[in-house]
């Protein structure tokens, strides 16, 4: 039997308040996944994520996203990985922007990055606060952002 093709990867910082948002959900994916695929948690602040993401054909980073508004929080946004949607808005949480960092170094190294990169981010308000735990919006919407994750999943990896 093969190993799995699609890795879905929930990036965070557990003592960073809501940042932690990927973390939980990945979490929270592992213990129903999607077929052929593997789920992992990765608390990072560097370019462990090149090392984790090598070897796989897709792969789906779950990440928190810094909302503008209020009424914001909670939101689930898919993005694709490329130069016309770039991931900025992860910038604030992690110290830089993964999306360059993959897009530079699939330029460098191309047999090492995956074909299919996509961002499902989660808008969230407290990504800075030093906290373990969500924030009181992110717990109240929990069970309805898991959802919708997979949902994003569902239709990103054509699962029917």
């Amino acid at each position: 039997m093969n190993p799995p093709k699609t890795l879905i990867l929930g990036i965070g910082n557990a003592i960073r308040g809501d940042d932690a948002i990927g973390l939980l959900l990945a979490r929270e994916l592992a213990k129903d996944p999607p077929p052929e695929t593997t789920v992992r948690e990765l608390e990072t602040s560097g370019f462990e994520i090149l090392d984790t993401i090598a070897g796989f054909s897709t792969v789906i980073i779950i990440d928190a996203m810094r909302a503008k508004k209020d009424d914001s929080v909670g939101e689930v946004i898919c993005a694709p990985l490329d130069a016309s949607h770039p991931t900025a808005t992860l910038l604030p949480s992690h110290g830089f922007d993964f999306s360059q960092l993959i897009q530079t170094w699939r330029r460098a190294h191309p047999e090492r990055i995956p074909a299919d990169i996509f961002f499902i981010l989660i808008k969230a308000a407290d990504v800075d606060e030093f906290r373990e735990g969500l924030s009181r919006p992110l717990q109240m919407k929990f069970a309805q952002i898991l959802d919708d994750v997979r949902a994003e999943i569902k239709n990103l990896l054509r699962l029917d």
